[in-house]
């Protein structure tokens, strides 16, 4: 006979099961607290960080990563860190190449660091031969050819603005083919000039450019910058001497730095052809607001009013008021849309004895002012041959062709300033094809009664020959 079961041995049951189930949940809670516990776990390392040689790093950097605990080396190259049993350790000193080390409970960890020879063995040209970076105790800035690649300037120099410390570079000047002003580490005379001297693969020339006083706007003797009569594109680096070590050879010349030129050299190997074809276009982005011809009237009419002066009564006529109209606006006939042609073919190779690297270059400017243009021509060939291993001749030649048509930029001769000053009220060509009113047979010779200024521009850009014609040859 079954015995039927009771409400109180329903509840048993229940209270049996909770009590297994409490039992399962506590046991999962100690051993995750227990894993936990165990990975955080911490032991000491120690070791031994040595460089290639062997010899001890006093200093080297011990870090446990992710983590703000840390130590150096000391005079021994040895070192103790607590870490996590399964924590990365990181090891790094100044030259030397940063490694990381999984702890994976190790309490020995020795580390040899390697050197970083990164920007160490690049080669730097100074006055006195060729040193390594590593080497160099001198305030020296250099530039290689690849960071001039990219940069259409006529002037090599224009391209290097900016990146040398010490070094400042200013453009003085919009017109094409107009030589930037460069000072190395400030001016160093008032009277004297701030212009560097210029080492052309060992050749040293000097820059007579002014960029102040009263020859500043006469392109002959203020554009005369050695670097004008080289293509960018054949220069293998830049090298700047900016301290005392620019006097080492080339004495008080070298007062204001030097500024070392390397020329591209052939590489042995087949012969490697290059030409290049730039063009772009100039223009004057903002300009000067100025008044057109019936608001230049109605100043000068205020103006003679309130001075007592009388306005001519030629000016009140509507046949000559019509005829002005809103006059001329002298930035239109001064400011254009300038093109620059810029050409180039390359050629070099050569055996293992002998190199070569040939090249030329057309450069065409227009500026932005009516008339100005800049022209430059080079031909460069540089030849080099290995006699023996401690022979070698070499021969470089580049001849240079300069034209230059611009516009004097000095002080009140500037012809910007000039056209801005010039009465709105006056055509650009008077009926007889003449350029203002002084002529005599034109109606337009009425308007001298205002005595008006007219600094015409075309009479410095189109009347006068400017025409510069600079030769350069250097073997």
């Amino acid at each position: 006979m079954k015995r039927k079961k009771t409400l109180c041995d329903h509840h048993g049951m229940v209270n049996q099961a909770k009590n297994v189930c409490a039992t399962i949940v506590l046991l999962l809670l100690f051993m995750a607290f227990s894993s936990q516990r165990a990975s955080a776990q911490s032991i000491v390392v120690g070791g031994i960080v040595t460089d290639e040689s062997g010899s001890a790093i006093i200093g080297a950097s011990v870090i446990v990563k992710g983590a703000s605990a840390g130590t150096i080396t000391d005079l021994d190259g040895r070192y103790s860190v607590d870490a996590p049993a399964n924590g990365t350790l990181r090891f790094s000193y100044v030259g030397y190449t940063d490694q990381e080390h999984a702890v994976n409970s190790r309490k020995v960890i020795n580390v040899t660091l390697k050197e970083s020879n990164v920007g160490l063995d690049e080669v730097v040209v100074v006055g006195y031969g060729t040193v390594k970076k590593r080497d160099l105790t001198g305030a020296v800035g250099s530039v290689s050819s690849e960071q001039l690649k990219g940069r259409s300037y006529s002037n090599a120099m224009q391209s290097i603005a900016g990146q040398m410390p010490g070094v400042q570079i200013l453009q003085v000047s919009g017109a094409p083919g107009f030589a930037p002003s460069i000072k190395i580490r400030g001016s160093s005379s008032i009277n004297s000039g701030t212009n560097p001297l210029y080492v052309i693969d060992g050749v040293p020339l000097d820059d007579p450019s002014k960029s102040t006083g009263q020859d500043a706007g006469d392109s002959f003797t203020a554009n005369r910058n050695p670097m004008n009569f080289i293509n960018p594109n054949d220069i293998e680096s830049i090298e700047v001497l900016k301290d005392a070590s620019s006097a080492a050879i080339y004495g008080s010349r070298g007062a204001n730095g030097i500024v070392l030129i390397t020329t591209k050299q052939g590489k042995a190997g087949k012969t490697k052809i290059e030409a290049n074809y730039e063009y772009g276009l100039s223009t004057v982005q903002r300009r000067v607001e100025m008044m057109n011809a019936p608001e230049w009237l109605a100043y000068e009419k205020a103006a003679r009013q309130n001075s007592g002066a009388e306005f001519p009564a030629i000016l009140s006529d509507p046949y000559w008021l019509g005829k002005i109209g809103n006059g001329t606006d002298w930035q239109d006939v001064l400011f254009r849309t300038g093109a620059t042609h810029n050409v180039q073919i390359s050629a070099s190779g050569g055996s293992e004895n002998t190199q070569f690297m040939i090249s030329g270059n057309y450069l065409g400017s227009e500026g932005v002012v009516d008339q100005s243009n800049y022209q430059r021509f080079t031909v460069r060939s540089n030849l080099r041959h290995t006699i023996s291993d401690k022979v070698s001749v070499g021969l470089n030649t580049s001849l240079a062709r300069v034209s230059s048509d611009d516009i004097g930029t000095g002080g009140k001769a500037d012809v910007v300033s000039l056209a801005l000053q010039s009465t709105p009220a006056l055509p650009v060509y008077t009926e007889n094809g003449t350029l203002g009113p002084l002529d005599t047979n034109s109606e337009w010779n009425a308007l001298n009664v205002l005595a008006a200024s007219l600094w015409h521009p075309y009479s410095t850009t189109r009347e006068q020959e400017r025409n510069r014609l600079t030769y350069n040859s250097q073997v």
